[in-house]
């Protein structure tokens, strides 16, 4: 996150912000299925507030269409899967364009739609988003609850007792 991300997280209510991202990649080429977080730990007074703030931000900055861009579909959902406690969790479908199709690429997509979600508690907020290239390349929708599901198992995982 840059250093204007973390003062607007200062500002909804996450003190002393500090960031961690990381991502994960399974497979290649067509199998390919990657899972990117990005947030913040640090003190978190209303974590429905900066989940909420998060997607608002993501929503104003979206370039609506424009190559390279990420573009939110439909509204935020609240998701509760199985093992998640104490904090919230919200996804969304999201598309990427990539730009026009090289010739000879006919039946590629230049756009995607991925799940995303974001999570936030009284210590920790982030946001993963999830992407699997062959549901992509054959149109295959990946619900927003099985994305849940790994978000909360990523939480679980990276959570961790801060000395």
């Amino acid at each position: 996150m840059s250093s204007s991300d973390l003062k607007d997280l200062e500002k909804q209510g996450v003190s002393d912000p500090k960031d961690v991202y990381a991502a994960y990649q399974y497979g290649e080429g067509a199998s390919m299925q990657t899972f990117n977080y990005s947030g913040v730990y640090g003190k978190v007074d209303d974590p429905e507030k900066v989940v909420d703030a998060m997607f608002a931000e993501m929503e104003k900055n979206s370039m609506n269409g424009s190559d390279g861009a990420m573009k939110l579909i439909g509204e935020p959902e609240e998701f509760t899967p199985d093992g998640f406690e104490n904090g919230i969790m919200k996804c969304q479908k999201a598309e990427y364009k990539m730009g026009e199709v090289d010739p000879g690429g006919e039946g590629i997509p230049n756009s995607f739609q991925t799940p995303m979600c974001v999570w936030g508690d009284h210590s920790t907020v982030a946001y993963a988003v999830y992407s699997d290239a062959a549901a992509t390349g054959s149109g295959k929708k990946i619900a927003l609850e099985n994305v849940a599901t790994q978000v909360a198992n990523l939480r679980d995982d990276v959570r961790v007792e801060v000395k």
